[in-house]
């Protein structure tokens, strides 16, 4: 058998067969490496991945998930959606969730601002006081992702779960890596619309955030796009240029 062989040359002292990079592939491979490297020990904080609106939280929450799953004995992930923000809810859905786990799982609570509210004066602290509380539920490692700089009023209306936290910090993509993400989605959207994007407005789409933009790449330029693909099917054109992207 295959396995026996395998074992056989190992103890012949020869190396057994290279394992396939983990990282291959992955935008964010050593971000990834390290949040999953932290929730497969016994370390008790949570990480909490930050960054602004549109910068990639999500996509490395999935990044994560991908290399334990991997693993010879998988953990697996589940992305939690209460899919409401009345008060209490989440709470309690949240709380329902990890009570229900049968096995160690990594549970990923999304956009915790909008959970908690932070950006208004009136927050809902009960989200904050379960994920705190989660230790409880022992075959639960949490992970969390905020919009930047709303983490900075976890410490402000809930500083026991602030404690609680190891912040990842998610720094800007290179210029030509947001763009490789960009351009396969332009085309979508061309299809969709029924257009044709002209090559300048992607690179309209790809400058920088300005003061008034609450995203960042690569969300805020396939969003720049999405519009600008919707303002030239409606006003009859077939193909966007730089003035559907940035109006004049």
């Amino acid at each position: 058998r295959a396995d026996d062989t395998e074992q056989s040359e190992a103890s012949d002292g020869e190396a057994p067969p290279a394992r396939t990079d983990p990282l291959a592939g992955l935008l964010r491979g050593r971000e990834a490496l390290d949040v999953a490297a932290y929730l497969l020990s016994d370390q008790p904080l949570i990480p909490a991945l930050v960054g602004r609106r549109g910068c990639g939280k999500t996509s490395l929450a999935a990044e994560i998930a991908r290399l334990l799953l991997d693993l010879e004995d998988p953990l697996p992930t589940l992305f939690f959606d209460p899919g409401t923000t009345v008060d209490g809810e989440p709470a309690m859905l949240l709380r329902d969730t990890l009570s229900a786990l049968t096995r160690r799982t990594v549970v990923v609570v999304e956009d915790v601002d909008e959970l908690a509210r932070l950006g208004t004066t009136e927050p809902d602290v009960s989200i904050l006081r379960e994920i705190w509380q989660s230790e409880r539920f022992p075959l639960a490692r949490l992970v969390i992702t905020v919009t930047a700089p709303y983490e900075k009023r976890i410490a402000q209306f809930y500083g026991a779960l602030s404690d609680r936290l190891v912040i990842v910090e998610l720094q800007p993509w290179d210029e030509n890596v947001v763009r490789g993400l960009v351009v396969p989605v332009a085309t979508h959207l061309a299809e969709q619309y029924g257009v044709v994007i002209d090559h300048a407005a992607i690179e309209a789409a790809l400058q920088p955030p300005t003061e008034a933009d609450t995203f960042d790449h690569p969300g805020l330029a396939i969003a720049r796009l999405d519009v600008a693909c919707a303002r030239t099917m409606i006003a009859g054109g077939n193909t966007v240029t730089v003035a559907d992207v940035i109006p004049g």
